[in-house]
């Protein structure tokens, strides 16, 4: 074991002066003119012990993203961000080192990851949208919406045609419950108005 590590890695005071920590190698108590030349001995067996362990992991975003990410989750705000690192950590690798992004997420990271979350739970649970009862279509962010029946009002977008969410999904269970905490445990006819 490399001395170095011993403090790194934890021990107790007694293996600490036991150790050769307080005595280093043989070669320093001696002259300058004997010391070793710089060359750098090791034994294979050592570097392997010490070498980190590393595995690797295949997740195509397009399908097993939501599914992984929404059973591992309890907090849709957590949810949202953990997705923006992995989103980052994509981009980050399709990119030249020197123009990797490293500090804060963005409001427009945070924003894209969730509207990919939606889209991904929109692909996963509503595959066929024909079969649905509603009038439906797709916005430039290629998110799922309804047609609803109020036309003629000015009003924002988003309550005029709202994304259609699936009801027994884990993604609308949490944004539901979100909602409901940031709103003072808001009762029904509130969290339907803030949802729509």
């Amino acid at each position: 074991m490399n001395i170095a590590d011993l403090l790194s890695r934890g021990c107790s005071s007694r293996q600490m002066l036991n150790s050769r920590w307080w005595v280093g190698p043989s070669w320093l108590k001696q002259n300058s003119e004997y010391w070793p030349d710089g060359e750098i001995s090791c034994e294979p067996q050592e570097v392997n012990v010490e070498r980190k362990k590393t595995k690797n992991a295949n997740v195509d975003l397009a399908n097993d993203a939501s599914s992984l990410l929404i059973c591992n989750v309890s907090d849709y705000d957590k949810m949202i961000r953990v997705f923006a690192w992995i989103l980052r950590f994509v981009n980050n690798c399709r990119k030249d080192y020197k123009k990797c992004k490293e500090h804060e997420l963005s409001v427009v990271e945070i924003e894209n990851s969730e509207k990919q979350l939606i889209r991904l739970t929109q692909t996963y649970y509503l595959p066929d949208v024909e079969s649905l009862k509603f009038v439906t279509f797709i916005d430039n962010d290629n998110i799922l919406r309804v047609k609803s029946k109020i036309t003629e009002r000015n009003d924002e977008s988003s309550f005029l045609y709202p994304i259609l969410l699936p009801d027994k999904c884990e993604f609308t269970k949490l944004l539901i419950r979100s909602i409901h905490k940031k709103n003072c445990h808001a009762g029904i006819q509130i969290m339907q108005s803030l949802i729509n």
